[in-house]
């Protein structure tokens, strides 16, 4: 795939949420809660828990099975997004008491971001002092 095929389809991936985010809006501003919004949305909760299962998914593969370490995963970053998402987890299970579809992305993407911060650091812990493979050779690792 080409440069401006890849241009074209992020701007196309931004036009459809764009108007996909349009629609609801309205829709659920000038109609009252009915069925077939909480409908909707549920299934849109559904869908955000698997796009974050594909997001982090393969992150977790190249941590456990490829690098085998952090490479330029920031740790800081994945540890902050990691234990924030389980603190807003529980302010919307227990303090907001929302439904299942709303926090199921927050609760996948939190466990894979702490998962793979975990798999990382072990990784890293156990390789120091050992020396690089050579496909490893030159790439940039952060003590």
């Amino acid at each position: 795939i080409s440069k401006q095929q890849y241009r074209q389809s992020w701007r196309l991936q931004c036009v459809l949420t764009g108007l996909i985010t349009l629609i609801i809006v309205v829709w659920s501003t000038v109609s009252t809660c009915d069925e077939r919004l909480t409908l909707l949305a549920n299934w849109f909760g559904l869908a955000a828990t698997g796009v974050m299962v594909l997001r982090f998914a393969p992150q977790l593969y190249v941590s456990l099975f490829v690098h085998q370490g952090a490479g330029s995963i920031s740790y800081i970053t994945y540890f902050f997004q990691g234990v924030g998402g389980f603190l807003n987890l529980y302010l919307l299970v227990y303090a907001a008491q929302e439904g299942f579809t709303t926090w199921a992305p927050i609760l996948v993407g939190s466990s894979f971001q702490t998962l793979i911060i975990v798999v990382c650091g072990y990784n890293d812990w156990r390789r120091k002092g050992k020396e690089l493979p050579e496909d490893r050779v030159g790439v940039l690792e952060l003590e």
